[in-house]
């Protein structure tokens, strides 16, 4: 009896694989500045039936048009807690939203845009946004973008855009 199992399976898993990996080694230091029991948000550890199978913790671009590759990867604070709610039993941990700006030297910049405490598995998931413009949902205007973006999904609840503005990360609502 043969078992056939779609390319496209074989293919998808095999890149989620690179995913989880595909950052240098030496992003490791500057991981650990950010919470010395920080690490990579497992693939696993997402919620893909409320973010889609899509979901990524890490993306790689240039975010600041300094042609160096930068990161943009969402960690978790290794020590987890554990709560109960409505009787059910959750593991709750700190969520650390984090770019990190290459430098020439091969080292990284880290900018932290935004922290919160969640639950497994996490319905947090981030995305590559290549578009020019974002419509600025409070003042009703496009905003301008010159480099890749990177978005944060709250899945199922809002999306905010983090996009370089020529000396810092500005953010927008773009959707609630």
């Amino acid at each position: 009896m043969k078992i056939y199992i779609p390319i496209f399976t074989i293919i998808h898993l095999f890149s989620l694989l690179i995913l989880a990996q595909d950052y240098p080694k030496s992003l490791n230091n500057s991981i650990h500045r950010i919470s010395p029991n920080a690490r990579v948000l497992k693939y696993s550890e997402i919620d893909t039936l409320e973010c889609g199978k899509e979901s990524k913790s890490i993306i790689k671009a240039d975010f600041n048009g300094d042609k160096i590759n930068d990161y943009a990867i969402l960690l978790i604070d290794s020590i987890f807690h554990e709560m109960t709610y409505r009787d059910q039993k959750y593991l709750e941990s700190k969520l650390f939203f984090v770019v990190f700006l290459g430098q020439k030297d091969n080292k990284y910049k880290s900018i932290l845009l935004d922290t919160f405490q969640v639950t497994l598995p996490v319905i947090n998931t981030i995305n590559i946004y290549t578009d020019k413009t974002v419509k600025d949902r409070e003042a009703d205007t496009l905003i301008k973008i010159k480099y890749p973006s990177v978005e944060l999904f709250h899945c199922g609840k809002s999306s905010v855009l983090f996009y370089w503005n020529k000396i810092k990360f500005e953010s927008t609502w773009t959707s609630d």
